[in-house]
């Protein structure tokens, strides 16, 4: 009776996993790694005429989570680059904070930006390493964005060589 209880329980525990658990995944091509919660991202590819977008993105509960990339044609000054990266991802809606910070032990420039969506609150670090441009997203409802599911999404991510 005790063993068929206690496997009982492995079986109720097991069900009661959250499916949104973080999964690593790396990108060779990108790379970047990042832990996303609930598997393995989609990928995306969409040609931009000089350039090409490479995303990965996750959807779990009404929150999603995002890598992009862009390999820019020629070298671009940080802050120009980001001012309009923002510029475009703000469009009609509301830019709540804008602020510079820098990534991982090289300092790499980068940019942190809180965007009001109608009811969707969404972060987004920008980052420049070389002529690579990354964005790191996570939108949802509610205070999700700026909770520990969305910043240990953001804290997952490094470049890799």
């Amino acid at each position: 009776m005790r063993l068929l209880l206690s496997g009982g329980l492995v079986l109720v525990l097991a069900a009661a996993a959250p499916a949104d658990e973080p999964k690593p995944f790396e990108s060779k091509d990108g790379k970047f790694k990042a832990s996303f919660p609930g598997g393995k991202p989609k990928e995306s590819q969409r040609d931009l005429g000089k350039t090409t977008q490479y995303g990965f993105q996750v959807e779990v509960n009404s929150r999603a989570f995002d890598v992009t990339y862009f390999d820019l044609p020629a070298a671009v000054e940080a802050a120009k680059l980001f001012e309009l990266a923002e510029k475009g991802a703000v469009g009609k809606d509301k830019l709540l904070s804008s602020r510079e910070i820098t990534f991982a032990k090289d300092k790499l420039p980068a940019r942190e930006v809180l965007i009001l969506k109608n009811d969707i609150l969404v972060r987004m670090v920008m980052i420049l390493s070389g002529e690579r441009l990354y964005l790191l997203t996570a939108g949802g409802p509610d205070d999700f964005t700026t909770g520990k599911q969305a910043f240990a999404f953001f804290e997952s991510f490094a470049l890799t060589k």
